[in-house]
């Protein structure tokens, strides 16, 4: 009862839950399952994958339809610059009579069936004006504002950041821009050249779109220029009969990418020429490695490049300074423009409403951690759409974060037994209260019927009834968590720790003493179940180290959360884990490594160090092998095969003991 005394006094002393001073009363609505912020294709995407899972979601759209920045701020000429198949979201392919390369319009039917085929029904018309995660409650909060000013109050357990890389145009400050007496457009306004036609047009930006938005104006007999202020990589879109893409990940399996770049360089040169002689220079690193390293993504020319030979667009460097319809350049070059059109890109707006800035860097609104580890965060963040891989990298974030968020959702319907608030505990005199989905009766291996993925208010008069609805109240919630995660508690979660990696001409790769060493030890961090936090530092395991716990028996850790207090436990389970093989790198699988019985914790991040070996497919043996680094590069013993391990990657997944193969 001290708890629940606690959490009422907490809420009702805190007027945030009841009363907006500007707008009145505010609706409030506990979901269940995640809110998701966009309704482009990543929000989609998520929607999609969770509800396959059996987790209900609220997805939030500010505007009044499904992607909104294809549907409002892309050209009239744009198709999808890579094949369908590496741009389709999760669980449905393109028809088979759309073309290699989608045009718009179908790409946004395509979108429109995605979202009916799912039964996914945004909440339009909601900009989220914040995002905060509550300490006192261990819940995120989202407030939403309609057309009409009012709020509505969103309270859940995990957010879904799905507004992307692209919310917002970026319009660079030049000198003079004010005074320049043409008309002057983002790429985010423009439609099509037929509006420049015998126009001078001066588009600033080279990349896809700048390249595209210069072609588009030619076919309109209007005489553009592009501002190439840095180096760039243009590549075909198709060479030797297949996209330039789909070659390039093929041969990615069997080559290191920088003989992958080499090998599309050559071609590009043998294709093009050397582009430098057009004012277009390349970047010294190759495409695909810059692509990793910084996600600037390479041109893929659609005709561009011939016009630029021909003199029907001409290239200019950095703007110095703009007149009142003058245009000086850094080489001190001056020249007349009817128009400038700013194709300077998008930027993520995360920064402006996500009150957080552990997982997303305050100055580009883009997640701290690298591909392919940004797509989660602590106490239930998450963010699908922002790798700088398009669409394709939006899918697989929307298949990771739906399986991390289902391993919580079933682990607490059948450890808990418990039905989460079907109505947020309000002033009742205030609020309406809102239905939510029921995890009394979900069965952990069979989720049956699945819940639409709405939210539907329920309007009753709540005036003469009590301020608590025992059993139904997301106090009573958190009284059942809390009791649920401490110590010694029988309600473990066991997760496998699958790895994987890039090996080339090597197999076997485990712990030096086999998959389980005694002596080899598992960094990682540990998420508290009770309260969301995140260990700052990486805890350590291993099989030789045991604490004796209060009751009976051992375990491998003993650790309390400085957050809350709380106390939980992780054992390792040997005898399941199995080694790396090449086959199973070659097909991206993962191998099952070791089992750890968490009680209060959820492992993440693993973290590979030392102590590891692998043999060649020659037999040459090579151990102690370190990957604080993240690669590994040798020779074998007569100096002929070079061997590599790259890409590691590591995942834990909640498995089922009574299972024989996980």
């Amino acid at each position: 009862m001290t708890c629940l005394i606690e959490l009422q006094g907490k809420m009702a002393n805190d007027h945030r839950h009841f009363i907006n001073q500007d707008h009145g009363s505010r609706r409030r609505v506990w979901v269940p399952g995640p809110v998701i912020v966009g309704a482009g294709p990543s929000g989609l995407a998520a929607a999609a994958c969770l509800k396959d899972k059996g987790v209900p979601s609220v997805v939030l759209e500010r505007s009044n339809c499904i992607a909104s920045l294809w549907q409002f701020k892309t050209y009239d000429r744009l198709r999808l610059h890579l094949p369908k198949k590496f741009c389709e979201l999760p669980m449905m392919p393109f028809p088979e009579h759309y073309p290699m390369y989608p045009s718009k319009q179908q790409f946004l039917e395509y979108l429109e069936d995605y979202a009916k085929r799912f039964g996914i029904k945004p909440v339009f018309e909601q900009a989220v004006e914040s995002a905060e995660y509550d300490e006192s409650l261990g819940l995120w909060r989202v407030m939403s504002v309609g057309l009409k000013g009012e709020e509505v109050e969103y309270v859940c357990r995990w957010l879904v950041v799905a507004t992307g890389e692209n919310a917002e145009a970026v319009v660079p400050e030049i000198k003079g821009m004010e005074n320049f007496g043409g008309e002057v457009r983002h790429t985010a306004e423009y439609k099509s050249g037929s509006g420049f036609r015998g126009k001078k047009v001066l588009v600033v930006g080279c990349g896809n779109s700048g390249m595209e938005v210069c072609l588009d104006l030619c076919n309109h007999n209007a005489h553009p220029s592009l501002v190439v202020r840095d180096s760039v990589h243009i590549l075909p879109q198709e060479m030797l009969g297949r996209s330039t893409f789909g070659l390039s990940m093929w041969l990615l399996k069997w080559l290191p990418i920088r003989f992958v770049d080499r090998f599309l360089l050559i071609m590009s040169w043998l294709i093009f020429g050397n582009t430098s002689d057009f004012g277009l220079n390349r970047p010294k690193v190759g495409p695909l490695e810059l692509k990793n390293k910084t996600g600037k993504t390479p041109v893929l020319d659609v005709g561009t490049l011939a016009k630029i030979k021909n003199g029907d667009i001409k290239i200019h460097p950095s703007i110095q300074s703009v007149g009142n319809h003058s245009v000086q350049f850094v080489n001190g070059r001056v020249e007349v423009f009817d128009a400038i059109i700013l194709a300077t890109g998008y930027k993520s707006n995360t920064p402006y409403w996500l009150k957080e800035n552990r997982m997303f860097s305050e100055k580009d609104g883009m997640p701290r951690k690298p591909f392919p580890q940004g797509w989660k965060g602590e106490r239930g963040l998450y963010a699908v759409g922002f790798t700088k891989r398009g669409l394709f990298g939006s899918s697989m974030d929307a298949k990771r974060v739906s399986e991390d968020i289902e391993k919580f959702w079933k682990a607490e319907a059948k450890h808990l037994s418990m039905t989460i608030a079907r109505s947020f505990t309000l002033q009742p005199s205030v609020f309406p209260v809102f239905s939510c989905y029921d995890l009394e009766n979900v069965n952990a291996n069979d989720p049956g019927e699945e819940p639409d993925g709405e939210i539907e208010p329920i309007e009753e008069d709540f005036s003469q009834k009590p301020f608590v609805n025992k059993n139904k109240s997301i106090i009573d919630f958190y009284l059942v968590r809390e009791a649920s995660f401490s110590g010694e508690s029988e309600n473990m979660v066991n997760y496998m720790l699958y790895i994987t990696a890039e090996l080339e001409n090597l197999t076997n790769f485990q712990p030096m003493a086999g998959v389980d060493d005694p002596n080899f030890t598992y960094y990682f961090k540990l998420k508290c179940e009770n309260c969301g936090e995140v260990t700052d530092k990486e805890t350590c395991v291993s099989l030789s180290e045991t604490l004796p716990l209060a009751k009976k028996g051992t375990t491998n850790l003993i650790q309390k959360c400085k957050f809350c207090k709380r106390e939980g436990t992780v054992t390792m389970i040997p005898g399941r884990g199995s080694p790396l093989t090449h086959d199973y790198s070659e097909t991206g699988k993962y191998a099952p490594l070791m089992i750890f019985d968490c009680r209060g914790f959820e492992p993440l991040d693993f973290a590979f160090s030392s102590g590891w070996k692998a043999e060649s497919l020659e037999g040459t043996k090579f151990e102690d092998i370190n990957l604080d680094g993240g690669d590994f590069a040798e020779y074998d013993e007569k100096g002929e095969c070079g061997v590599m391990i790259s890409n590691v990657r590591s995942m834990f997944k909640v498995v089922d003991l009574s299972k024989k193969n996980f």
